[in-house]
């Protein structure tokens, strides 16, 4: 009897091409299935290289049996004369996630101080997992990039982070484990049909199989398809943004609407930010067009703000909110700490801004409205959101600019300029 042919050799002999340079892999290892398959896998590999090679386990306490699984990978690992690096990470990272997104949210923020350079830390998923989650993208009504589902590579911190097995069927990956007696262990969730993938892998996948037996290989190369798309459409809006961290007005006016929508997209994701759904998104980029010159449309999307000012778009995070009437002491020669503006005033730089000793106390108050300065070079004295404006200080700044007073008079614009009695 002939042993059987696993493309799963093949797949990791690709990896020096997909990741020049690396020498150093990182698997992270769960115990389940996929994950010891692959974990084996990299075992002759990295042996055959000379590669240095490493395992991550994170147990994310999200379930009775993490301790178990723990220790399961504990054995392996000593078996197979890998090291394993044991990560406890528990609690919900961000509130509004299911199990799922929890423990995958858990696991990600765990694995990335992993991806150093020179390094590549491997996941395990494989064909099935890729048209499952297509599926998923696909009923949640997400774009092209969504659809584009899990990406084989792509640069994660300094390293790298790698789907080895995306292209092998879930069945290989069973045979291998079968063929080679592995040990693994079998997560009780995979089974709770509560749970939106796993409806998908034990009531519809079977459905479809059932009618077009290769429904998986089809739809996983519809998600290459759809990346092929989304790296268009990133580049297109790479070309339209250039090196911009600001986007002007008259040059969107000029695109078509559906361009307008993929260089937003792609402005705010490039700054971290979650991207608002498309009619959201539309219904602003109108506002935007539709508002007078004089005006400075605004709106609040999850963690940041957007502006039209001066004749572009601006990106503004969400700033913490700022207490009533603040008005802080500020006793001579000391710095003064504002965590509520992020800052912390020294004393010396004071001095310097007003070009002057200060030899008393001070206080530092916030914009209430009304405030007047005269600036160096100046017969009269102005109001300060004027002096604001001419200082080209964006509105959303103005309020959380520090003005320190002495003697309950206005002598300094705390980074702009001082105010002469």
């Amino acid at each position: 009897m002939t042993s059987p042919t696993f493309s799963i050799p093949q797949a990791l002999e690709a990896l020096p091409e997909t990741c020049p340079g690396v020498r150093a892999w990182v698997v992270a290892y769960s115990g389940g299935v996929d994950s010891t398959v692959l974990l084996h896998g990299m075992r002759a590999f990295a042996a055959q290289r000379g590669d240095e090679l490493r395992a991550v386990h994170v147990n994310h306490g999200l379930q009775p049996a993490a301790e178990d699984f723990e220790r399961h990978c504990a054995k392996v690992c000593r078996e197979w004369d890998i090291p394993l690096e044991r990560m406890h990470r528990e609690g919900e990272p961000e509130p509004g996630l299911g199990p799922e997104a929890q423990a995958r949210e858990i696991r990600y923020r765990a694995l990335q101080p992993h991806a150093r350079a020179d390094t590549a830390v491997l996941l395990a998923h494989n064909r099935d997992d890729q048209a499952e989650t297509l599926l998923l993208q696909l009923l949640r009504g997400s774009g092209v990039a969504g659809t584009a589902a899990m990406p084989p590579c792509r640069d994660w911190g300094e390293g790298k982070l790698v789907r080895p097995l995306l292209d092998v069927p879930r069945g290989e990956i069973e045979d291998y484990a079968r063929a080679h007696r592995l040990e693994f262990v079998e997560d009780p969730s995979n089974l709770d049909l509560e749970i939106e993938r796993n409806f998908l892998r034990h009531e519809m996948l079977p459905l479809l199989e059932a009618r077009w037996p290769s429904v998986s290989r089809t739809l996983a190369r519809s998600a290459r398809h759809h990346a092929h798309a989304a790296r268009l459409l990133h580049e297109r809006a790479e070309e339209d943004l250039g090196a911009e961290d600001t986007i002007p007005v008259e040059f969107l006016a000029s695109l078509s609407d559906d361009r307008q929508v993929n260089l937003v997209r792609f402005w705010i994701a490039r700054q971290g930010f979650a991207v608002p759904g498309e009619r959201r998104l539309r219904q602003w980029l109108h506002t935007v067009h539709a508002a007078g010159a004089d005006r400075v449309p605004g709106d609040v999307f999850e963690g940041y703000r957007m502006y039209r000012w001066r004749g572009r778009l601006h990106l503004v995070p969400q700033l913490p909110a700022l207490p009533e009437e603040a008005c802080w002491r500020w006793r001579r020669g000391e710095a003064l700490a504002l965590p509520e503006l992020e800052m912390d005033l020294r004393w010396e730089s004071l001095q310097e801004q007003l070009g002057e000793e200060v030899g008393t106390d001070l206080e530092v108050r916030l914009r209430t409205g009304g405030e007047r300065c005269r600036p160096e070079g100046r017969q009269h004295r102005h109001a300060l959101k004027k002096l604001l404006q001419e200082a080209g200080v964006p509105p959303w700044r103005r309020g959380r600019i520090p003005l320190v007073y002495q003697h309950a008079k206005l002598r300094l614009v705390w980074g702009h300029f001082a105010c002469r009695p």
